[in-house]
Parts: C-alpha cells; sequence; structure tokens
C-alpha cells in the first residue's frame, strides 16, 4: 500500500513532468504573444494610460529620458505616462512582431510597432520594445520602452520566436541565480569595454549581438540583424564623444537564457571643454538571451 502522504508530494511532480513534456517553447512564445495582442485588443477600446497600466507588472521599469533615470513600480509608471496630458485622451494601439521565451517559461520578450491617436485624430507611429516576466501565473511587462518613429511602410508580418532547444521547469537557487545575474551584468560591462567608448562601438554591436537581434533604430522599421545594427550605430556616433554604459540592475530567467540589463549611457566630450558639464546621462535597458548556460550571451532587443 502507498502512503497517502507520499501521493500527496508525488503526484505534482507527476502532473508538472507531464505538462513539460507536453509543452514545447513554441507553445510559450505562442502564449506571451497571444497574451500581447490580447491586451493590444483590450488597449484599442480606452485611453493609453489604462490600457498599459493594466499590462504592467508590480516592478515595472520605465526609462525616464526627462529625468535621466526610470520609473520603478507600477504607481511611479503610471505617474510618468500621465505627465503627459494628452494621455489619458488619447488612445494608443499596437501590434507585436516577435516573441521569446526563456526556458523555465517564465520570462519573454516582444516588440513591435504602435499607433498613438490624439484626441485631436493626428496619429504617431512609434516602435516598442517588451521585457515580460509571468506574475502570479499570467504574463505582466517587467521592463517596457517606446519611441516614436518617422512615418513609412513597416511589415506587420510575425518573424519566427526566439526559442529555447526545450522547456525545463522553474528553480529557487538563490546562489544560482546570483551567479546568472553577475554573469550577464558582465556581459553587459565587457560589451561597453569593447566599444571603447566609441571608435569601435559598431563593432562591439556586432559582435554581441543576436544573428537576428532588433534594434529600434532612427528608421521607420527596426534595424534587424547584428552587423547592420552595428553599421549603423558606429554611423550615428559622434566621433567627438565618449560613450560607456553599465548596468545597474539584471534581471534573468531561473533558466539562465533569457535576461536583461537595466542602466544609464553615459555621454561626455572626448577634449577637455572650456567649461566642463556633466556628461548627458540617458537611461536604457537591453534584453538578452542565449541557447544554453555555456553558451555567450549575446542581446536581442533593444
Amino acid at each position: 500500500m502507498i502512503p497517502v502522504r507520499r501521493l500527496s508530494v508525488s503526484l505534482p511532480l507527476v502532473l508538472l513532468a507531464g505538462s513539460l513534456s507536453q509543452r514545447t517553447p513554441a507553445d510559450a512564445a505562442r502564449e506571451l504573444i497571444a497574451a500581447d495582442r490580447a491586451f493590444a485588443a483590450e488597449g484599442a477600446k480606452g485611453d493609453l494610460v489604462t490600457s498599459l497600466a493594466r499590462t504592467f507588472a508590480r516592478d515595472i521599469v520605465l526609462p525616464d529620458r526627462a529625468n535621466s533615470g526610470f520609473a520603478r513600480g507600477r504607481d511611479a509608471a503610471v505617474a510618468l505616462l500621465r505627465r503627459d496630458t494628452l494621455a489619458a485622451r488619447s488612445r494608443l494601439t499596437w501590434t507585436p512582431i516577435r516573441a521569446g521565451v526563456s526556458a523555465d517559461a517564465m520570462h519573454g520578450f516582444t516588440y513591435g510597432y504602435t499607433t498613438l491617436t490624439r484626441p485631436d485624430g493626428s496619429v504617431v507611429p512609434g516602435k516598442y520594445v517588451a521585457y515580460w516576466e509571468r506574475e502570479e501565473g499570467a504574463w505582466r511587462i517587467s521592463v517596457y520602452r517606446r519611441v516614436g518613429r518617422p512615418a513609412g511602410d513597416v511589415s506587420l508580418d510575425e518573424r519566427p520566436a526566439a526559442l529555447p532547444p526545450r522547456l525545463v521547469a522553474p528553480v529557487r537557487d538563490a546562489p544560482s541565480h546570483t551567479r546568472l545575474v553577475e554573469e550577464l551584468a558582465e556581459a553587459e560591462r565587457a560589451f561597453s569595454r569593447e566599444a571603447s567608448g566609441g571608435p569601435t562601438i559598431g563593432a562591439a554591436f556586432a559582435k554581441y549581438g543576436d544573428p537576428t537581434a532588433a534594434n529600434v533604430g532612427n528608421g521607420a522599421p527596426f534595424t534587424f540583424g547584428a552587423d547592420s545594427i552595428g553599421a549603423a550605430v558606429q554611423a550615428t556616433t559622434d566621433a567627438d564623444s565618449r560613450i560607456t554604459w553599465a548596468p545597474d540592475e539584471t534581471r534573468v530567467a531561473s533558466s539562465g537564457d533569457v535576461g536583461v540589463t537595466i542602466g544609464i549611457i553615459l555621454i561626455e566630450p572626448r577634449a577637455p571643454a572650456a567649461t566642463p558639464a556633466p556628461p548627458l546621462r540617458l537611461p536604457y535597458f537591453t534584453i538578452w538571451r542565449r541557447d544554453g548556460v555555456t553558451r555567450p550571451w549575446r542581446y536581442i532587443a533593444e
């Protein structure tokens, strides 16, 4: 006779193993992009602030360029959105064009195109990048950026998802997680070092980017591919400025294959100025992935 206590412990593990064996990485990515689309569909019915606020995780982070930092937490993020006095009377719709998920299916990303309709009927096209985490079983955005873009045709076709080789169960191991966080933070710091303050920034972007990476860029569409991103970044970097960056916060899935770095870019003149000025501080975040914990980190969206 099998003790009842053993059954009560083992049965959830058996169910979890069965669930993992039946669910594929593609399934997890479809769930994430479906969640993003569902939020977008709801967003079309209301105002910008309400539409975005319902997507936010409790620990959401939004870049706040006006204050050279970040809005952290849902209340601060909503307050940042409301700083635009037209936001509560504007409507935001969006279309995700790519998703990616971690092997533990707890972290992921999407990016795509937005359309902002102002109260006067004017339309502002844009782009967005979102880093997602599961919160109480539901996908919520934990880091988000939205920018305007020039008018122009863009493809809304869905791009192939960024998938892990297989799904694994989430784990809670603080020492292991601390190590994963530091590995990704160091990858970001090494990325900055290889840019040499600007002269080799294009080569650094080409080296540290995934072949399928996307960069918001300055054009109507995203810039795709590490080499193209590197060339574009080098072409728009001021040779008279020194650019460095480093993460202040790093978030990583327990599977160690998807994460996000959050920090500040510093831009300062190379030559000493007659009247020294503080460096320009720009908040940024970069989404990273790799195919396994033995592989190097590569940025996938920013």
